[in-house]
């Protein structure tokens, strides 16, 4: 082969070399452009199933606890007897009450966990111990044929069932003409307040005596007295009247 004829050989076997490598690194290119779209759309599609994940656990936690207030709502809004009447109980944040007639029993817990299936609320209660240990106790909270609510539980103390109660009116005892003055001879604004309080914070009360107290607030122009109740829990009640605006506004 002559001088010329072997440049041009050389010269086209560079040309397919190049044509080669520039084949092969497209083709690499390529590939690697569709592995990170690959590893994105893996990335975006694991963050998607995180959030929804979490939405789920949020929506479940908030069922949860929705369930949690209904419940022990429903508990403490409630006045309860027993079957025969001769005992009632009442629930309180943390606690509740059992009386007897002659004397009450009082028990504190921590709420543990709350499910609802439909047909009744099982309420798992850790109860403290004499001894400073707790014991888990189940409460179970149905309807029974009347359609009245209904507790029961191995652990009550006065009753191992209760059902709820009629609320009744609230009488206000005890009062004398200095109080009444005060107040303006307003005692029907007095017990309209604290039946209107009492049928949900004390819904076991029947009467509402006065403690005999009085602390006159000049400057916020208030006049602040109490009353016990005679329900399973002896709540007290507080009572404040503005005498400017002649209102009465109840707490316990």
């Amino acid at each position: 082969m002559n001088r010329k004829n072997k440049a041009i050989a050389v010269l086209a076997a560079g040309a397919v070399a190049i044509l080669v490598c520039s084949t092969v690194a497209r083709c690499a290119f390529v590939h690697a452009g569709e592995d990170a779209a690959t590893t994105g759309d893996e990335a975006v599609s694991a963050v998607q199933e995180t959030s929804e994940a979490d939405e789920a656990q949020d929506a479940t936690e908030t069922a949860g606890t929705d369930t949690t207030t209904d419940a022990m709502g429903l508990l403490k809004a409630t006045s309860w007897a027993s079957d025969d009447g001769k005992a009632t109980m009442s629930f309180k944040d943390g606690r509740y009450v059992e009386n007897d007639g002659t004397a009450s029993t009082l028990t504190t817990f921590d709420v543990g966990s709350v499910k609802d299936d439909g047909t009744q609320t099982s309420i798992l209660l850790a109860i403290d111990q004499a001894d400073g240990t707790q014991k888990d106790s189940l409460v179970v909270l149905r309807k029974d044929a009347s359609g009245r609510n209904t507790i029961a539980s191995d652990d009550f103390k006065v009753a191992k069932a209760y059902h709820e109660a009629s609320v009744g009116t609230v009488e206000v005892t005890g009062l004398n003409a200095e109080y009444r003055e005060l107040v303006g001879g307003d005692e029907g604004g007095l017990a309209t307040a604290l039946n209107a309080y009492a049928a949900t914070h004390a819904p076991g009360a029947r009467t509402a005596s006065w403690r005999q107290q009085i602390v006159i607030d000049y400057s916020a122009q208030t006049a602040t007295t109490s009353f016990s109740c005679d329900d399973a829990a002896s709540t007290v009640l507080i009572v404040t009247y503005s005498m400017t605006g002649k209102t009465f506004t109840v707490a316990g």
